[in-house]
């Protein structure tokens, strides 16, 4: 056994053998702590007893400062409608928070940038032989089993690149001095590498060994994406790990550049993000890490970060020629706590080539920008209440205007007897108009001379209670210019046991089997995730995609109630559930891809509170918004409750309905400005989540604007899948869509779609991007799909107005709006995605592909009960079927 012995006198041989100066720099004996605490050799301490003057370090620069991003502004939009205006200012001010002034701030003021002068360790690449011990020892002080110490004598370990896995916290790769390809090791050269394992003329065998484990960043990058803090920034400069408050989203592993935290898959109940963690444990016992314990060649040497930065130029200095100068973790992404000497370039070591500014300090800057002192959300709710005021003024003029020519009172008796004429007569021309609409709706009916040949469509019978209160006054006025519309909902009397049904209700089964698979055998088994894809298919679609689509319903809200567009209040409730179901089933997917879905409820707590992720606010939001769907859907169902035989036999319980009822009417104003608001934060902060991985999106996807583009984005899908849905649900009822709210609906979606493709062209040219596109390999043909298929495409077709009038042809078109939205979440959190190194292609497995259709067809069916027995559609003419 080659290993017996790793005491001094044994590390001062090897030193001198090694014929290094500094060989013994690595002496880390208690007995030689420095004043700042960390343990390190009394010649380091004789080299800060010199003077400022003639320390190498006080000659060298400054660290380059973090670059500013270019600020972005957005067009004048043109004032024609109030809707118009509304989305001009919000995108006015959501340029801003991607703006050099935000970074600025991030920057200025240093969010979660840890310690000023944290421990670390120096690793010297020209000392190390690859004799694994480090690893032997970080297993053991981990409780992890090392297994016999003779089998880190296997030379096989080197074969290939490996990366920290949950049983391995750290690892040791060789790679060719003269490889031109950095990617991995040289296979063929694997003998030669067991060799240079065993002698200390490493170099003239050609290989350089690397140690690899978490690097401990100073503004780290995990530390912020973690939604409930289970990752913190110790005072000495590690970054801890508390299993207990994990709730598995793995976003970490997405933010941290250098691809290092592990996710034990394999275990079904109690995974774990597994990292290095400093030996935090052993450190605040006074003991050096592990892995520095263990060296044998003073490969690895700990104390302050400044002190080590300050040797690690003094040996560059002093011997040029052994060393690349550069200090691999100095600088990069804001620096980190492990650092790295090498006697070549770094990427051909296996490092990142990455840039100085940390990867959190944008969205950082985001985030404290907008909820800073709530300034942003209280004054977006205060616009929007003061828009929904005063766009309501034209209602209450038109209701005073009524009132004010009222005839005066007249005999009850006679009244009466009009009254009873007038509904009558109203009905039959109501019936009339109706009739004739639909014909001009559909191009059928009415000969080319201009004469009717009779309805196309048999007319439903309307109550005459719905229709003497739409036809007289219309609505009634709320506090706050909020009208409560006294509209001709209705369930919609079509049975449910159809084949549609069937085949959603099996799709729906199929999906709760695979759903139950996964919780059973864990994410591990169910799925395709590995440690270089932590997110995949249920992230794209359940989450980004999901909450996207349910965008119909704050754009609605927004149209309807606070800009008080009546013509379109027919659509206003299908809209409100299309929304409330995507939302809901969004929080099954994400249970089945949290590893520890049983802390979801984690975020709520106060003390997990973690304003610094991204993550948090979308959480935050989601959940607030839902509730606040569900506050605007019990109206409506207490209103179908009301309607009930058996509620009526219980006086007690018909005025605890009405008191609901009536309560949340008086407050649906406000409840209607907090979803606009809360949706308009989420769906931007939604873009937010990949702007902390700068190297791992693609170029193409990355944007500094991401934020914006994901909340226009949002607002361009919300109108065409809330025309889809009503198209869809009218085809599945054998009803007659409601064209004429739809098309001129549709008139609105052109506007966004325009915005959109000149902001994401301006931003790819903008950045450089473009080359991608023009040399068009897999990633540009992806960008030019969905922008082709999903934004000029539908932007051509829905400019024709014959498009806008017939319904399959505003069918196809807007659907196509709704593919691209997909296609560019999709893009953004799986396709486009590249970690750095990926050994296979993520591909989602049946379970993922199972789980996600039967969230789907759990929507339609939902919607498909929801509106049999709510009054959420207003009766329609059926169509005539031949």
């Amino acid at each position: 056994m080659r290993r017996t012995s790793t005491n001094k006198a044994d590390q001062s041989e090897s030193a001198a053998a090694d014929g290094s100066a500094e060989g013994a720099a690595g002496d880390c004996r208690p007995e030689h702590a420095s004043s700042s605490g960390g343990f390190i050799n009394p010649s380091i301490c004789d080299y800060f007893h010199k003077s400022p003057e003639t320390s190498p370090s006080s000659a060298r620069p400054d660290p380059p400062t973090q670059p500013t991003l270019p600020t972005t502004t957005t067009a004048p939009l043109p004032a024609r409608r109030d809707v118009l205006k509304f989305v001009g200012l919000l995108t006015a001010g959501s340029a801003a928070l991607a703006s050099r002034s935000a970074l600025a701030e991030a920057s200025g003021h240093g969010h979660s940038s840890g310690p000023a002068d944290p421990m670390g360790v120096l690793v010297d690449l020209s000392n190390c032989v690859g004799c694994r011990l480090c690893e032997h020892a970080c297993k053991k002080a981990n409780g992890i089993d090392p297994g016999p110490l003779e089998s880190y004598d296997d030379p096989s370990v080197f074969r290939s690149m490996r990366r920290p896995s949950p049983n391995e916290l750290t690892v040791v790769n060789a790679w060719p001095l003269n490889s031109t390809n950095p990617a991995s090791p040289v296979e063929h050269q694997l003998d030669r590498a067991s060799d240079s394992a065993r002698q200390p003329a490493r170099s003239a065998l050609g290989f350089v060994y690397a140690k690899i484990n978490c690097m401990h960043c100073n503004h780290a990058a995990c530390v912020s994406a973690c939604i409930v803090g289970a990752l913190r920034k110790q005072p000495d400069g590690a970054v801890t790990y508390d299993a207990w408050k994990c709730i598995g989203c793995r976003y970490c592993m997405i933010a941290c550049p250098f691809q290092l935290p592990a996710y034990s898959y394999e275990e079904v109940l109690t995974p774990e993000v597994r990292k290095c963690q400093f030996c935090h444990h052993r450190t605040t016992q006074g003991k050096l890490p592990a892995c520095v314990e263990a060296c044998p060649r003073n490969a690895l040497l700990y104390g302050r970060r400044r002190e080590l930065i300050a040797l690690a130029h003094q040996r560059i200095e002093k011997t040029p020629g052994r060393y690349v100068d550069h200090v691999y973790g100095e600088h990069e992404v804001g620096g980190t706590s492990w650092m790295y000497l090498s006697p070549v370039p770094f990427e051909q070591a296996g490092f990142l080539k990455l840039g100085p500014a940390a990867p959190p300090a944008l969205t950082e800057a985001i985030q404290h920008g907008v909820f800073k002192y709530w300034i942003a959300p209280i004054g977006w709710y205060s616009f929007l209440s003061g828009m929904m005021w005063w766009t309501g003024r034209r209602a209450r003029c038109a209701k005073s205007a009524a009132e004010a020519h009222k005839p005066p009172a007249r005999d009850q008796a006679n009244d009466r007897r009009e009254g009873d004429a007038t509904t009558a007569g109203l009905r039959s021309l109501r019936h009339r108009n109706r009739s004739s609409a639909f014909a001009r709706d559909s191009g059928k009916g009415s000969n080319p001379d201009g004469s009717d040949d009779g309805p196309a469509v048999a007319v439903l019978d309307v109550p005459e209670s719905e229709l003497s209160s739409d036809d007289v006054g219309g609505h009634e006025e709320r506090p706050g210019g909020h009208c409560t519309h006294h509209d001709h909902a209705a369930p919609i009397n079509h049975p449910l046991n159809t084949p549609g049904v069937w085949v959603l209700a099996i799709l729906v089964l199929t999906g709760v089997g695979f759903g139950l698979y996964r919780f059973f055998v864990g994410l591990g088994a169910s799925t395709n995730l590995d440690q270089q894809h932590p997110w995949g298919l249920w992230i794209a679609m359940d989450v980004g995609s999901g909450i996207a689509l349910a965008g119909g319903g704050f754009v609605t809200a927004a149209l309807v109630h606070i800009f008080h567009r009546e013509h379109y209040h027919s659509i206003a409730r299908s809209a409100l559930l299309t929304a409330l179901l995507g939302y809901t089933f969004y929080v099954p997917g994400l249970l089945a891809d949290l590893g520890r879905w049983y802390n979801i409820w984690h975020p709520i707590l106060p003390s997990m509170w973690q304003g610094n992720s991204v993550l948090f606010e979308v959480g935050i939001c989601v959940m607030l918004y839902l509730n606040v769907q569900y506050a605007e859907l019990t109206p409506i169902i207490c209103q179908r409750l009301l309607a009930e035989a058996w509620v009526q036999r219980r006086p007690w319980l018909h005025r605890l309905i009405k008191f609901i009822h009536d309560q949340l009417e008086l407050v649906m104003p406000a409840l209607l400005v907090l979803g606009v608001t809360l949706s308009t934060f989420h769906q931007s902060s939604l873009g937010n989540l990949m702007v902390i991985a700068p190297y791992k999106l693609h170029e193409l996807w990355w944007t500094p604007i991401s934020p914006i583009l994901f909340l226009w984005s949002a607002m361009m899908v919300g109108f065409p899948m809330v025309i889809f849905t009503i198209l869809f649900a009218s085809w599945s009822l054998n009803r007659r869509p409601e064209m004429h709210v739809l098309s001129p609906l549709a008139m609105y979606v052109p506007f966004f779609l325009a915005i959109y493709l000149v902001m994401k062209v301006a931003d790819v040219i903008w950045r450089g991007a473009w080359a991608d596109l023009v040399h068009l390999n897999t990633q540009g043909a992806l960008w030019l799909t969905e922008m082709t298929l999903g934004v000029a495409i539908p932007l051509v077709l829905l400019l024709i107005p014959k498009v806008r009038r017939t319904p399959g042809l505003l069918a196809a078109a807007v659907f196509c709006v709704i593919v691209g939205v997909v296609l560019n979440r999709l893009n953004v959190f799986v396709l486009g995605y590249q970690p750095p190194f990926a050994s296979k292609t993520y591909i989602p497995s049946i379970t993922e592909f199972a789980v996600s259709t039967g969230l789907v067809a759990a929507l339609l069916l939902t919607y498909r009960v929801g509106v049999t027995y709510l009054p959420i559609l207003e009766p329609r003419p059926a169509e005539v079927r031949p």
